[in-house]
C-alpha cells in the first residue's frame, strides 16, 4: 500500500487513509469499525507496510469500534515489530480502542504519551502480554 492511497476494506466499514507524514515514517489513519471482517484485509495491508519501512504510524482516532479480531491485527503486528526491530506507534486511540486494551490485559497500550500516543515497542513484561495474546488459555 502507497502512503498516498485509501484504501475500504469491506465495502467502506473500515477505511485506511494516508496519514500526514512524522519523519520517515509511513502513516496511516483508521477509520470506522475494525472488527472480524475487516481484520484480515487489514492485517495484509499492514504487512506490506511494515515489510516497506521501519516505522509506521496509525492514527486510531477514528475507530468508532474494535472488538478482540481487530485487537488481534494490531498485535500482531506489535509483535512483528518488535520481532524486527522496526516500530509500531498506534497514535490517538479512540475511546473504544483504549478501553478494549485495558479489558484485555494490555493497559500499557492505554497509557498515552505526551503525544497522544502508543508505542508498541513495548518494556519486557508487556511484550510477554503481547506474545500470549489471543492462545488458548489466556484470555
Amino acid at each position: 500500500m502507497r502512503s498516498s492511497e485509501t484504501v475500504e476494506l469491506v465495502a467502506a466499514r473500515l477505511r485506511v487513509c494516508p496519514a500526514p507524514r512524522i519523519g520517515d515514517a509511513d502513516c496511516f489513519r483508521l477509520e470506522g469499525t475494525l472488527d472480524g471482517d475487516s481484520a484480515l484485509p487489514l492485517a495484509r495491508l499492514l504487512l506490506d507496510a511494515q515489510r516497506m519501512g521501519d516505522e509506521l504510524v496509525l492514527d486510531l482516532s477514528r475507530l468508532s469500534m474494535v472488538d478482540v479480531a481487530g485487537l488481534r491485527v494490531l498485535v500482531d503486528a506489535a509483535r512483528r515489530a518488535c520481532a524486527v526491530g522496526c516500530e509500531l506507534v498506534l497514535r490517538a486511540p479512540s475511546p473504544a480502542a483504549r478501553r478494549l486494551f485495558r479489558v484485555t490485559g494490555l493497559g500499557a497500550w492505554a497509557l498515552l504519551d505526551e503525544n497522544g500516543c502508543v508505542h508498541a515497542s513495548l518494556p519486557p513484561l508487556h511484550r510477554a502480554v503481547v506474545a500470549g495474546f489471543g492462545r488458548p488459555g489466556l484470555l
